[in-house]
């Protein structure tokens, strides 16, 4: 895990990535309410996955960008960390897709 100092900077870097996507659709509070309750275990899914302390810090401020684009979608049929946690998935697969094609190049 990371260190408290760069621990510190990944939150803020997920917080700041809540903002401004709070600012586009205007519910600020309701998406720093989200990301406070569930960032600690959404960080430590998406480290497990990458065992990359700044990869895991991106990758779980995208999931919580498309979590708040998408919460209208969400049904209900499981819990909500389950969601969650198949959108951190889909966020560290489409980024190991972007890292395979840059590497091609």
């Amino acid at each position: 895990m990371p260190s408290i100092g760069r621990s510190a900077m990944i939150r803020r870097r997920i917080a700041s990535s809540a903002s401004r996507s709070a600012r586009v659709t205007g519910d600020a509070s309701a998406l720093h309410r989200l990301v406070r309750k569930h960032q600690d275990r959404a960080y430590g899914y998406a480290f497990r996955l990458t065992r990359n302390p700044e990869e895991a810090g991106d990758i779980v401020a995208e999931a919580f960008v498309r979590v708040h684009n998408a919460v209208r979608n969400f049904k209900g049929n499981s819990a909500f960390t389950t969601w969650l946690y198949r959108i951190i998935t889909n966020c560290y697969l489409d980024h190991r897709k972007k890292e395979r094609t840059r590497q091609a190049l």
